[in-house]
């Protein structure tokens, strides 16, 4: 049986393989496939007829006439070449028919027990790090808590149960095709050495190496218990190449130490079930804080290449050209959170000698209440938010890019445009350059954009108006101007209200949060002062009511 079992774990793999050849028009790389799947289902065909009783005991699984027809379908699409019907044939005929094997094995055999790799690994580690070998063998056990199950295609999945929470490391249908999707996701031609936090069982660090031939695979792992199971039911046999490196990091010092050096053939890659999987809720918030970082970047590349590419030829100016406009000034930045409802009428009173810099999403509010925006700013890189100026009365208002905000903001306000380049993406960092500008910090959100622009262009003073950066009287947004649906508490994180009770927040609104205290440390030519009558504290902010403040700069112009 495990030979069954290991040639319909081979075919189940190499079916989705084909498909995906198919589909994509890599026609060689599907035929190519396509041969491999019938020549071993040939073999295994003879296999399992020879133990039809064994398969049929409790449920008809083989039947020789329709496995025939399957096959015989399958070699009249591969002579005829057709490359249509030929991955549908894999998919609703082939596959169910394996599985059903499969899952008859299953039920009968221990076939945990075929996947028991661990002497095998353990003489591959032994020759790389015989230190972590030792430590291994000297307590081959994980401790409670972690279980290896069997999975739809035959490879093993780990489920971690921990307290009241249960999840699984990787893929509980097929973890080898899902670490191929992951290694399709992440692998870039000019890339040769990967960092990848998380070791699971090692299919991903393997789909790298054997799927996308990548050079170099550094895996960063702190918790034993994981490299046990590894040891155990993953594959180490790249140790022997030094393709692959293994580091046992329970202080996670060393993948700090890895993420901080600056190679441009070099990607750092968090595995999200392995972030999960960090027991310390400290350490567990700062990877989930950087998963989500690089996340939005990763899954918006394209999209912000585009836009910058669209900016950079429609914005005619460059946000350094309002420094003197900016300079000595008190700076409104007006933020679409829930309490914005308090104290927006005030705004009405603001001194003239002032700047109102509204968000995109709270501009329609503000031009409704008949209260004049100076600046607008944008950074979404999506096509959603372009409703944020759809419709609008006054489409003169100048406007402040970011330099992969969505393009339509350029081509359809009619007022001057003014680019912004930020760190950490390589074409606006290479433009700034060429063309002498600064560049700015984005923080991840507009919000955070427009407070170092603020500081940049030496403002007086940044009053902040519906910044709660949490959902203040369960609300997500200030009325009127994005979705204000009520929010529960449950996944929120409470955290200190400036009223100096508590309130709830996500983890993006603590990162930005966090992000604003740290941006605003050392700042001391900027007085930073949070009007907003709502949601999170800012720590480094003064805490000030706009009446208040109005009132400051009234008293001061009389004198």
């Amino acid at each position: 049986m495990k030979e069954i079992y290991n040639n319909n774990k081979y075919m189940i793999s190499t079916i989705k393989k084909s498909v995906y050849g198919f589909r994509r028009q890599n026609f060689d790389m599907g035929l190519r496939q396509l041969s491999n799947i019938i020549q071993v289902f040939t073999e295994t065909i003879a296999q399992v007829i020879s133990c039809k009783a064994y398969f049929n005991e409790n449920i008809f699984t083989v039947d020789e006439k329709d496995i025939m027809n399957v096959l015989c379908n399958l070699t009249n699409a591969q002579d005829n070449r057709e490359f249509i019907l030929i991955p549908d044939l894999l998919e609703l005929q082939l596959m169910p028919l394996i599985i059903s094997w499969q899952e008859v094995i299953q039920s009968k055999e221990d076939v945990i027990f075929y996947e028991d790799r661990f002497e095998e690994n353990i003489d591959f580690l032994k020759e790389y790090n015989s230190e972590l070998a030792r430590l291994i063998q000297d307590n081959p056990q994980p401790q409670d808590g972690y279980e290896a199950e069997p999975t739809t295609s035959g490879a093993i999945t780990i489920k971690v149960i921990h307290n009241d929470q249960e999840f699984y490391l990787v893929s509980n249908h097929d973890p080898q095709n899902a670490a191929e999707i992951f290694a399709d996701t992440y692998y870039t031609p000019q890339i040769s050495h990967y960092v990848l936090y998380g070791m699971e069982l090692l299919y991903n660090s393997n789909a790298l190496l054997d799927y996308k031939d990548a050079e170099y695979v550094d895996v960063y792992e702190s918790d034993l218990n994981i490299i046990k199971l590894a040891c155990r039911y993953g594959n180490l046999n790249h140790l022997s190449t030094r393709h692959l490196n293994i580091f046992y990091d329970p202080e996670y010092t060393q993948f700090a130490e890895a993420s901080q050096v600056d190679m441009d053939n070099k990607m750092v890659i968090m595995h999200h079930a392995s972030i999960r999987n960090i027991r310390c809720s400290k350490i567990r918030g700062r990877f989930e804080q950087l998963f989500m970082v690089d996340s939005s970047i990763r899954n918006q590349g394209e999209l912000m290449l585009s836009n910058f590419k669209s900016n950079v030829k429609y914005c005619k100016r460059y946000i350094d050209e309002l420094e003197p406009l900016f300079e000595g000034k008190d700076i409104y930045i007006i933020a679409a959170g829930p309490s914005l409802d308090k104290n927006i009428e005030l705004l009405k009173k603001k001194p003239a000698n002032s700047i109102i810099l509204a968000v995109g999403t709270v501009y329609k509010k503000l031009e409704n209440m008949g209260i004049k925006t100076d600046f607008i700013i944008v950074s979404d890189a999506n096509r959603r938010v372009i409703g944020q100026i759809s419709n609008v009365k006054n489409n003169q208002v100048p406007m402040l890019i970011l330099s992969t905000a969505y393009r339509e903001f350029a081509l359809r306000n009619e007022g001057e445009h003014y680019l912004i380049c930020q760190q950490d993406f390589k074409e606006a960092q290479e433009y700034a350059m060429k063309n002498h500008w600064n560049l700015y910090k984005t923080g991840g959100s507009v919000t955070t954009t427009a407070l170092d622009i603020s500081i940049q262009l030496k403002a007086s003073r940044v009053i902040f108006l519906g910044a709660d950066l949490a959902y203040t009287d369960n609300l997500a947004h200030a009325a009127g101007t994005s979705r204000r649906e009520h929010k529960g508490t449950e996944g929120l994180i409470p955290v200190k209200a400036i009223d100096g009770g508590q309130v709830y927040a996500s983890k993006l609104f603590v990162m930005y949060r966090e992000w604003i205290e740290k941006r605003i440390e050392n700042v001391s030519q900027v007085e930073i002062i949070d009007a907003t009558e709502g949601g999170a504290w800012m720590k480094g902010t003064r805490v000030c009511k706009l009446d208040e403040i109005i009132s400051e700069v009234s008293i001061k112009n009389k004198d």
